[in-house]
């Protein structure tokens, strides 16, 4: 992401979600909050048809910059 945005760069929004992964996605959100400016931002649980396609454990974030 900093390679897209800079170190340090504002994010207007993210998004991160997770497959039956809580505590890896809370990581990944405290770790995107040390390296980006995040006005606002949501998180969620996949839904159960996603969560099997991509396996439990999975995380995500997306963003607009």
């Amino acid at each position: 992401t900093e390679e897209i945005v800079g170190a340090n760069a504002e994010i207007e929004f993210a998004g991160f979600v997770s497959a039956a992964a809580q505590p890896v996605m809370e990581e990944l959100r405290q770790e995107a909050h040390k390296h980006f400016k995040i006005k606002e931002e949501i998180s969620g649980e996949l839904s159960p048809v996603l969560g099997t396609h991509v396996g439990i454990g999975t995380v995500g974030i997306g963003f607009l910059a």
